[in-house]
This record gives C-alpha cells, structure tokens and sequence, in this order.
C-alpha cells in the first residue's frame, strides 16, 4: 500500500500500520477487523516489550493466526496491485 501512496504522489510515509496505509489509499473493500488483526500480530511479534517476560509471540500466536495473516496478506497484495494498474 505504500507503493501505492508514492505513485499517487506522496513523498512521505511515515507508518507501518497496514490500518493507515489502506485508509489513505482508500480501499474501503477490505474489512477494517482484517486489517487491524494484521497490525496487532505485527506490533506484538516485532517488539519484545509487547507481553509480559513470560510470553513470547510463539507461544501467543498459533497456526491459525499465521494461516490467516497469510490469506490477508495475500489479498493486501492483490488489492494494491489493482490499485496501481487502475
């Protein structure tokens, strides 16, 4: 979605909230629940102070959880390049 941004003619993109991106890209046909799952696995994987000592993101998240971060990132892709070839 930031490719997207830059070819509309944004110079900056300061966040990796995939929420943000795709609301500034507006694509309303993604479910806002989709996208803000995809940015809590990716703030709570990326940063070790997300859970206490005793948890560790391997241990939160399951097989489920990465299938279906799979399945929305797939179709994040599908919809950013229709947003570039349109």
């Amino acid at each position: 979605m930031k490719a997207v941004l830059f070819l509309r003619g944004f110079r900056v993109v300061l966040t990796h909230s995939i929420f943000e991106l795709v609301n500034r890209v507006g694509d309303e046909e993604l479910k806002k629940e989709d996208v803000k799952f995809l940015d809590s696995v990716y703030i709570a994987s990326s940063y070790s102070n997300s859970f206490s000592e005793e948890v560790v993101p391997s241990e939160y998240f399951d097989k489920g959880d990465a299938e279906k971060c799979l399945r929305l990132s797939e179709l994040i892709l599908k919809k950013a390049k229709k947003h570039i070839e349109t």
